[in-house]
């Protein structure tokens, strides 16, 4: 199933007995996001032109 939160709404409400099954693809889709906001918020504390800063950086 999809984590989009009125989808899951939607299937707890239509069947409150349906066991909810979330695939592999969107699980590490929602970590990955996580993961690159910790890496940007860490990242902004440093400044553009340092050394620290470029390492975290993508590219």
């Amino acid at each position: 199933m999809d984590l989009f939160s009125p989808y899951y709404d939607l299937v707890k409400q239509l069947f409150p007995n349906a066991k909810i099954v979330l695939d592999c693809f969107h699980i590490v889709q929602h970590l990955s996001r996580a993961m690159s906001r910790v890496r940007v918020q860490i990242m902004n504390q440093f400044e553009r032109k340092s050394h620290e800063y470029k390492a975290i950086k993508r590219y």
